[in-house]
């Protein structure tokens, strides 16, 4: 390998050494944890109708519990045909929509908004104190499975929030000294393979013996 060739091949891989840590400390900047599924909120979004029909729903249907009159199964009608398009948008949210310690949330409501539905219908049919008291505490349940999905979702926006405006402490300081390591580790072994790959009359201190070793035969 000629001297030439040699310095084009240390320039060749300093080169891309340097290549690959600027893009590693490019990509880690720039690099942060997904976003909490921007499309995974619009797919949520029929949750946010389940409470307003739910109240109108229970309203409804004390009403037309304690009249059973025309005036009071009119509205209760209404809250029940709203309440069935709600059921069929929260039917329609697909299982993963949510992350995994939020499934089980979003289960629930899966069987819950139903399970109201239907029980709203026999109220429709014959409202009785057992099955009136029954609505209220599925009531209760599917707003308690809300609060906790909107807290859940509050607290990931908060920290997804707090995450962008300043990095974890570890982030910058992990990716500067691996890339100056890295590049540290190439440079010398460039060296090396340059020295190693040398011919003995290239390397200086071996043409100063040679010379020398010339001079004193000559002597002789």
């Amino acid at each position: 390998m000629t001297r030439r060739a040699r310095r084009a091949a240390v320039i060749g891989i300093l080169v891309a050494s340097l290549t690959v840590t600027a893009f590693g400390a490019i990509r880690a900047q720039t690099s942060g944890p997904p976003p909490i599924e921007a499309d995974a909120a619009v797919v949520l979004a029929p949750l946010d109708d389940v409470g307003p029909a739910l109240t109108r729903l229970l309203e409804s249907a004390r009403r037309h519990a304690a009249g059973g009159d025309a005036a009071s199964r009119e509205p209760f009608g209404h809250a029940l045909a709203r309440f069935a398009e709600v059921r069929t948008l929260v039917e329609r949210i697909p299982a993963g929509a949510k992350p995994r310690e939020d499934g089980q949330l979003l289960e629930a409501l899966h069987a819950l908004v139903p399970r109201i539905h239907v029980l709203a219908l026999e109220i429709a049919d014959g409202a009785t104190p057992e099955k009136l008291a029954l609505l209220e505490r599925l009531a209760d349940k599917t707003r308690a499975a809300l609060d906790q999905l909107s807290e859940a979702g509050q607290l990931r926006a908060r920290a997804a929030a707090e995450t962008i405006a300043g990095p974890a402490p570890r982030a910058p300081g992990s990716v500067v000294p691996e890339g100056v390591a890295v590049l540290l580790l190439t440079v010398a072994c460039a060296v090396s393979m340059a020295l190693v790959s040398a011919r003995p009359a290239d390397h200086p201190v071996r043409r100063v013996l040679a010379r020398e070793s010339r001079r004193w035969r000559c002597l002789q």
